[in-house]
């Protein structure tokens, strides 16, 4: 696996459509997992971000890093999405990555 790191979890509907928008979700090195999701937009965003498009049995399918405001992703077989503000220099998933989606 290319990146390991702590992820918060948005479940809820309003959770999801706020994503990173929201300052205070993540703290560095964290990334935030939405689920369920399979489309992501990045407008209303101050920044680049990184994603990673997850099946249901933890799988990254799809990955954008550096994901530029004003966009849209989509990932038709995603269950959940992976994002974190951008980190160019940072490790992060690669498709095909197995990765652990348990809160322990």
């Amino acid at each position: 696996m290319s990146y390991s790191g702590r992820f918060r979890i948005a479940s809820t509907m309003f959770e999801r459509l706020c994503g990173l928008l929201r300052k205070q979700v993540c703290r560095d090195g964290e990334a935030l997992l939405l689920t369920p999701c399979s489309r992501i937009h990045t407008f209303g965003m101050d920044a680049s971000i990184d994603v990673a498009f997850v099946n249901s049995q933890g799988r990254v399918l799809s990955v954008a890093r550096d994901l530029p405001p004003n966009r849209l992703l989509a990932c038709r077989k995603a269950v959940g999405t992976l994002e974190r503000r951008a980190n160019p220099q940072a490790a992060w998933y690669e498709a095909g990555d197995l990765i652990r989606l348990s809160s322990t």
